[in-house]
Protein backbone atom coordinates (compact mmCIF):
# COMPACT_ATOMS: atom_id res chain seq x y z
CA UNK A 1 0.00 0.00 0.00
CA UNK A 2 2.93 2.02 0.37
CA UNK A 3 4.53 1.70 -2.50
CA UNK A 4 1.19 1.98 -3.65
CA UNK A 5 1.16 5.74 -2.36
CA UNK A 6 4.44 6.41 -3.69
CA UNK A 7 3.62 5.80 -6.90
CA UNK A 8 0.35 7.80 -7.16
CA UNK A 9 1.99 11.06 -5.91
CA UNK A 10 4.96 10.53 -8.13
CA UNK A 11 2.23 10.25 -11.18
CA UNK A 12 0.22 13.12 -10.01
CA UNK A 13 3.37 15.23 -9.85
CA UNK A 14 4.16 14.16 -13.37
CA UNK A 15 1.11 15.09 -14.60
CA UNK A 16 0.82 18.69 -12.72
CA UNK A 17 4.27 19.49 -14.22
CA UNK A 18 3.35 18.03 -17.67
CA UNK A 19 0.72 20.11 -17.22
CA UNK A 20 2.26 23.19 -16.50
CA UNK A 21 5.16 23.16 -19.21
CA UNK A 22 1.71 22.23 -21.78
CA UNK A 23 -0.01 25.60 -20.14
CA UNK A 24 3.03 27.86 -20.21
CA UNK A 25 3.44 26.82 -24.18
CA UNK A 26 -0.22 27.36 -24.96
CA UNK A 27 0.29 30.64 -22.91
CA UNK A 28 3.35 31.87 -24.88
CA UNK A 29 2.04 30.85 -28.25
CA UNK A 30 -0.97 32.62 -28.01
CA UNK A 31 1.37 35.82 -26.95
CA UNK A 32 2.99 35.41 -30.28
CA UNK A 33 0.25 35.06 -32.22
CA UNK A 34 -1.50 38.20 -30.65
CA UNK A 35 1.74 39.85 -30.99
CA UNK A 36 2.05 38.68 -34.16
CA UNK A 37 -1.62 40.17 -35.57
CA UNK A 38 -1.04 43.60 -33.98
CA UNK A 39 2.49 43.59 -36.08
CA UNK A 40 0.66 42.66 -39.09
CA UNK A 41 -2.04 45.30 -38.64
CA UNK A 42 0.51 48.33 -38.25
CA UNK A 43 2.48 47.97 -41.64
CA UNK A 44 6.03 49.39 -41.42
CA UNK A 45 6.53 52.21 -44.20
CA UNK A 46 9.24 53.96 -46.13
CA UNK A 47 10.43 56.23 -43.33
CA UNK A 48 13.20 57.99 -46.19
CA UNK A 49 10.19 59.51 -47.98
CA UNK A 50 8.31 60.95 -45.03
CA UNK A 51 8.47 64.09 -43.71
CA UNK A 52 7.50 65.69 -40.21
CA UNK A 53 7.14 68.17 -37.69
CA UNK A 54 8.21 68.14 -34.02
CA UNK A 55 7.74 69.91 -30.78
CA UNK A 56 10.54 69.44 -28.10
CA UNK A 57 10.33 70.40 -24.34
CA UNK A 58 13.10 69.65 -21.64
CA UNK A 59 13.66 70.05 -18.06
CA UNK A 60 17.33 71.30 -18.56
CA UNK A 61 16.14 73.82 -21.54
CA UNK A 62 14.66 76.96 -21.67
CA UNK A 63 13.41 77.49 -25.20
CA UNK A 64 10.74 74.93 -26.48
CA UNK A 65 11.62 74.39 -30.62
CA UNK A 66 9.28 73.65 -33.02
CA UNK A 67 11.34 71.99 -36.19
CA UNK A 68 10.35 70.71 -39.93
CA UNK A 69 11.82 67.37 -41.31
CA UNK A 70 11.76 67.59 -45.01
CA UNK A 71 12.59 64.21 -46.94
CA UNK A 72 14.77 64.24 -49.88
CA UNK A 73 16.43 67.18 -49.24
CA UNK A 74 20.38 68.02 -48.22
CA UNK A 75 19.48 70.24 -45.68
CA UNK A 76 16.20 68.83 -44.11
CA UNK A 77 16.04 70.44 -40.64
CA UNK A 78 14.68 73.81 -40.45
CA UNK A 79 14.09 75.52 -37.46
CA UNK A 80 10.27 76.93 -37.57
CA UNK A 81 9.33 78.39 -34.67
CA UNK A 82 11.69 79.01 -30.80
CA UNK A 83 8.98 79.50 -28.03
CA UNK A 84 6.06 79.78 -30.33
CA UNK A 85 8.17 82.85 -32.10
CA UNK A 86 9.85 83.20 -35.83
CA UNK A 87 13.71 82.21 -34.80
CA UNK A 88 15.91 85.65 -34.90
CA UNK A 89 19.80 85.79 -36.56
CA UNK A 90 21.21 84.30 -33.16
CA UNK A 91 18.94 81.37 -33.20
CA UNK A 92 19.25 80.33 -37.25
CA UNK A 93 22.88 80.16 -36.71
CA UNK A 94 23.37 78.06 -33.73
CA UNK A 95 20.90 75.76 -35.07
CA UNK A 96 22.98 75.13 -37.97
CA UNK A 97 26.13 74.72 -35.93
CA UNK A 98 24.15 71.76 -34.21
CA UNK A 99 23.44 70.11 -37.53
CA UNK A 100 25.77 67.15 -37.40
CA UNK A 101 23.33 66.47 -33.90
CA UNK A 102 20.45 66.19 -35.61
CA UNK A 103 21.57 63.48 -37.94
CA UNK A 104 22.00 61.14 -35.14
CA UNK A 105 18.41 61.35 -34.99
CA UNK A 106 16.21 57.99 -35.58
CA UNK A 107 13.08 58.74 -37.78
CA UNK A 108 9.96 57.66 -36.17
CA UNK A 109 8.27 55.93 -38.86
CA UNK A 110 11.63 53.87 -38.74
CA UNK A 111 9.90 51.59 -35.69
CA UNK A 112 8.89 48.26 -37.38
CA UNK A 113 6.95 45.89 -35.07
CA UNK A 114 7.98 43.29 -37.00
CA UNK A 115 11.66 43.46 -36.23
CA UNK A 116 10.83 44.39 -32.37
CA UNK A 117 11.06 41.69 -30.66
CA UNK A 118 13.14 38.50 -29.88
CA UNK A 119 9.77 36.24 -29.75
CA UNK A 120 10.99 33.44 -27.43
CA UNK A 121 11.27 36.04 -25.10
CA UNK A 122 7.79 37.45 -25.50
CA UNK A 123 5.49 37.53 -22.82
CA UNK A 124 1.84 38.94 -21.70
CA UNK A 125 2.42 39.99 -18.49
CA UNK A 126 -1.07 41.74 -18.06
CA UNK A 127 -4.29 42.31 -19.43
CA UNK A 128 -7.62 44.48 -18.80
CA UNK A 129 -10.83 45.12 -20.66
CA UNK A 130 -9.12 47.52 -22.87
CA UNK A 131 -5.28 46.51 -23.54
CA UNK A 132 -2.93 43.65 -23.41
CA UNK A 133 0.98 44.38 -22.21
CA UNK A 134 3.57 42.62 -23.73
CA UNK A 135 6.90 41.92 -22.16
CA UNK A 136 10.13 41.17 -24.81
CA UNK A 137 13.84 41.51 -25.14
CA UNK A 138 14.58 43.59 -28.39
CA UNK A 139 15.82 41.67 -31.90
CA UNK A 140 19.10 42.17 -32.79
CA UNK A 141 20.14 44.37 -35.23
CA UNK A 142 23.75 44.94 -36.72
CA UNK A 143 22.62 47.93 -38.11
CA UNK A 144 21.75 49.51 -35.29
CA UNK A 145 24.67 51.84 -34.01
CA UNK A 146 23.56 51.46 -30.18
CA UNK A 147 22.78 48.04 -29.71
CA UNK A 148 25.05 47.49 -27.27
CA UNK A 149 22.68 49.80 -24.98
CA UNK A 150 19.84 48.26 -26.88
CA UNK A 151 20.63 45.19 -25.09
CA UNK A 152 20.31 46.05 -21.66
CA UNK A 153 17.10 46.97 -22.56
CA UNK A 154 13.76 45.47 -21.33
CA UNK A 155 10.57 46.20 -23.67
CA UNK A 156 6.86 46.70 -23.03
CA UNK A 157 4.29 47.32 -25.87
CA UNK A 158 0.60 48.28 -24.94
CA UNK A 159 -2.08 47.49 -27.44
CA UNK A 160 -5.76 48.21 -27.54
CA UNK A 161 -7.66 44.94 -27.54
CA UNK A 162 -10.74 46.32 -30.19
CA UNK A 163 -8.29 47.85 -32.30
CA UNK A 164 -5.42 45.21 -32.60
CA UNK A 165 -2.81 48.37 -32.75
CA UNK A 166 -0.59 49.38 -30.56
CA UNK A 167 -1.06 52.01 -27.67
CA UNK A 168 2.40 52.50 -25.76
CA UNK A 169 5.72 51.42 -25.97
CA UNK A 170 8.01 51.67 -23.43
CA UNK A 171 11.71 51.21 -23.52
CA UNK A 172 13.33 50.86 -19.80
CA UNK A 173 16.61 49.63 -18.13
CA UNK A 174 16.39 46.77 -16.15
CA UNK A 175 19.11 47.95 -13.46
CA UNK A 176 21.95 50.46 -13.82
CA UNK A 177 25.49 49.60 -16.13
CA UNK A 178 28.49 51.10 -17.67
CA UNK A 179 28.72 51.48 -21.17
CA UNK A 180 32.04 52.92 -21.03
CA UNK A 181 34.69 52.82 -17.88
CA UNK A 182 34.25 56.15 -16.84
CA UNK A 183 30.49 56.68 -17.51
CA UNK A 184 27.48 55.09 -15.63
CA UNK A 185 23.78 55.07 -16.62
CA UNK A 186 21.63 54.93 -13.11
CA UNK A 187 18.06 55.29 -15.09
CA UNK A 188 17.01 55.15 -19.07
CA UNK A 189 13.04 55.06 -19.80
CA UNK A 190 11.39 55.73 -22.75
CA UNK A 191 7.78 56.14 -23.83
CA UNK A 192 6.23 56.21 -27.33
CA UNK A 193 2.77 57.18 -27.65
CA UNK A 194 0.90 55.98 -30.90
CA UNK A 195 -1.58 56.92 -32.94
CA UNK A 196 -3.56 55.56 -36.18
CA UNK A 197 -3.13 57.54 -38.99
CA UNK A 198 -5.61 57.21 -41.79
CA UNK A 199 -3.85 58.72 -44.73
CA UNK A 200 -0.88 56.30 -44.10
CA UNK A 201 -2.90 53.36 -42.77
CA UNK A 202 -0.77 52.48 -40.00
CA UNK A 203 -0.08 53.71 -36.24
CA UNK A 204 2.39 56.53 -35.91
CA UNK A 205 4.32 57.77 -33.12
CA UNK A 206 2.90 61.02 -32.12
CA UNK A 207 4.92 61.58 -28.61
CA UNK A 208 7.72 60.48 -26.92
CA UNK A 209 9.08 61.00 -23.52
CA UNK A 210 12.55 60.07 -22.04
CA UNK A 211 14.24 60.11 -18.65
CA UNK A 212 17.64 59.52 -18.39
CA UNK A 213 20.35 59.82 -15.39
CA UNK A 214 24.13 58.77 -15.72
CA UNK A 215 27.37 59.14 -13.93
CA UNK A 216 30.36 60.55 -15.47
CA UNK A 217 33.80 60.02 -14.23
CA UNK A 218 32.45 59.89 -10.77
CA UNK A 219 30.99 62.89 -9.52
CA UNK A 220 29.39 64.66 -12.26
CA UNK A 221 25.69 63.94 -12.98
CA UNK A 222 23.83 63.76 -16.43
CA UNK A 223 20.16 64.18 -16.24
CA UNK A 224 17.48 64.89 -19.15
CA UNK A 225 13.83 64.84 -19.06
CA UNK A 226 12.58 65.18 -22.38
CA UNK A 227 9.28 65.65 -24.33
CA UNK A 228 8.91 65.43 -28.44
CA UNK A 229 5.60 65.67 -30.31
CA UNK A 230 5.07 64.68 -33.74
CA UNK A 231 2.65 65.70 -36.66
CA UNK A 232 1.80 66.64 -39.61
CA UNK A 233 3.46 63.56 -41.50
CA UNK A 234 3.53 63.52 -45.27
CA UNK A 235 5.04 60.96 -47.64
CA UNK A 236 5.48 60.91 -51.44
Amino acid sequence: MRTSHVADRWAFGTILVAGIIICATTYASEAIERFSEVAANTPAVDESRCSYTTISTSASEEDVLEERFTADEDDAWRLVKVNGMDPNAEEIEAYADAARQRDRRNHPLAFDLQKLAQMDSLRMSSEDADTVTFTFLLRPDEERENQEFLEKMLGKLIVSKTEHRPVLFILESAKPFSPAPTFKIKEFRQEMRFQYDGTLSTSVVVEIKSHFLAKAFIFKTIKDDRVVKFSDYTCR
